[in-house]
Formats: structure tokens, sequence, C-alpha cells
């Protein structure tokens, strides 16, 4: 069986090594897209590209949220590979399974034509660790008890690139046909992700800026339902507003943040219990650039995005007002 993953980062330097050899321990081959990311993201995948690692680097400079871009990517790394399975992973979710052998067995019970659901099972950074520590593996190792909402990701088998209309939601939560139907799913047994959304005061803050920024480009805001206090795009609207009004975060403000990532901030502490994963190698600790650095950077890349898009629309327009010939 062969098994491929495929990864679509912005700004993830301070844990993209450590996802990069974790997941190479259970899949065949790792596709990356690297979405224009302003820290030292893109120099750390050609670093473990120049080991020999079954690693491909492709990227995309687009702004927004999209979607029929994963769908795209992973029709065309099943196209690439011949894999049996496609498994659309993010940068902070470490696949936690027994080994290799377990997940191709659990990939084993799905009937022909389902796709696996996987469940997110939350970390968060905790005051008594080493902050000093530069490994994520080695300095988050806390988890929730209890998840506030149960959210799965879903692995894809052959069978969706076999059909034209599949296609994925956002955040690859589930897959579809162009009518909302959605295609057949089954829990992987023995197989979790865990989820590591919450890794620095500096990381934090960069995703909500740029990730609310992504859902609002394709005016996520505007749709009516989309900008109460709930949806995929709740926790970044939450702390890209606590963000707008000071970012100067103390670390009470860090920690309450990571522990009610999903849920009500204003709530008492959730229960974490004692749960490590195992640490992987890690040669490359990245400085972790300001919040004004990564402001700056996607400034450029959206009005670099802007003019793009203007040009086209010229392109367009020029072309349907020319008289026939």
């Amino acid at each position: 069986m062969k098994l491929v993953a495929l990864t679509r980062v912005k700004i993830d330097g301070d844990v993209i090594e450590e996802f990069v050899r974790h997941t190479l321990q259970y899949v065949d081959e790792l596709f990356i897209v690297d979405n224009a990311s302003p820290d030292a993201t893109r120099e750390i995948l050609q670093a473990l590209q120049g080991e020999g690692l079954p690693l491909t680097i492709l990227e995309d400079d687009h702004v927004e949220v999209r979607a029929d871009l994963i769908t795209n990517y992973v029709r065309d790394v099943f196209a690439r590979t011949g894999a049996d399975y496609v498994l659309p992973l993010d940068a902070d979710e470490f696949l936690r399974v027994e080994s290799r052998a377990a997940l191709t067995a659990a990939f084993e019970t799905l009937p022909p034509r389902t796709h696996g659901l996987v469940p997110w099972i939350t970390y968060v950074p905790v005051q008594q660790e080493d902050r000093t520590e530069p490994r994520v593996l080695a300095r988050i190792r806390y988890r929730l008890r209890k998840e506030p909402w149960q959210f799965y990701k879903v692995f894809v088998s052959r069978s969706f690139a076999e059909e034209p209309g599949a296609a994925f939601i956002p955040g690859t939560h589930d897959v579809q046909l162009p009518d909302r139907t959605p295609l057949p799913k089954s829990a992987l047994p023995g197989v979790a992700l865990s989820h590591f959304p919450v890794r620095s005061i500096g990381q934090i803050q960069s995703k909500a800026l740029l990730g609310w920024s992504a859902f609002l480009a394709v005016g996520y805001d505007l749709v009516p339902g989309h900008d109460a206090e709930d949806g995929m795009a709740a926790q970044w609207r939450k702390l890209y507003e606590e963000l707008r009004v000071d970012p100067n975060w103390s670390d009470d403000t860090f920690y309450r943040a990571a522990a009610n990532y999903f849920g009500n901030q204003a709530a008492a502490s959730p229960e974490l219990v004692y749960d490590p994963l195992l640490p992987v190698p890690r040669h490359c600790t990245p400085a972790e650039p300001s919040l004004l650095v990564v402001a700056i950077a996607f400034t450029r890349h959206l009005v670099r995005s802007y003019a793009k898009l203007k040009r086209e629309n010229q392109h367009l327009s020029a072309q349907l007002v020319s008289p026939a010939k």
C-alpha cells in the first residue's frame, strides 16, 4: 500500500522540521506546498530535501482560503504517485498511530471506495513547560482531556481522484460531491492526529493575523451565518480581534488563548492530561520573525496579489470590448 501526505504551509518554520521527520515515519512520500511563508519555512524544507528525504516542495501565492486548491493538489498527487491514499495534513498535525504497519492495517479495514476519518487531539502549552526547549514535541506535552468540539480530518482513497466532482470542504474536514452529498467515510481504528495549533506568542499572533485575513479575502465575514462566533474561522476571528485591540500579550493572555483555542476564552481552564509524543530529531532552530516583519511581508504579498488580479481583469476587459475580426 502506498501512502502519500500533502501539506500546505505558511509561516510554520518553528515546527516544520519536526512535522516532516515525524510524518515520513508513516508515509512513503510527502508533498509540501509553501504558501509564500515570510519566515524560514522554505529554507528548512530545502535543507530537508537536500538530505535525500522523499519530499517534494511546491509553491503558491494565493492569499485566500480556498478548498478547491487542496482538492486540485490532492488530485495532482494521486496522478503523480499512484498512491492508494493521500493524507492531507497541516504542519501542526502529527500522526498518532503505533507504527506504519498499524496505519496500513487501519486503512485495510476500510470498505472499497471509502475514506478514512481521523479525530483531532489538541495539545496546549502550559506555564510549567521549558520555554527554552525549541522542539515542539519535547516542549508541549499536555493535551485536553476532552475536546470542546470533536473535529475530524479525512484521508482520501484513490476513488476520490476517480470521482470528477469530489471535493474537499475548507479545512479538509470532509469530502463531498457538487450537490453536497457526503462521500462514504469510516473511522480509521487506532489512528488520531495530535494537533499543536498554539506554540508561542509570536507564532499564534502571526497565525491570527494571516489566518483571519485569509478568510476575509474570500468574504467569509459577509456570508450570512459566518459572522457569528462559530464555524471553522471562529478561533481566528477571536484571536485577530484580541490582537487588533492590543498586540502586547501577557503570558496569561497567551496561555488562556492556548487552553481555550476552540472554546470560550472566558471559561475556566480546561482539564489537561500529560500525554507526550515521542520527539524527533531537529537540526534547524530559526529565529522567530517579529509580528511587524510578518505584517510587512504579508502586506507586500497582498498588494502584489491585488496588482496581479487587476492586470488580469484589465486584460479580460480589453478582450471583451475588442471588435470582432
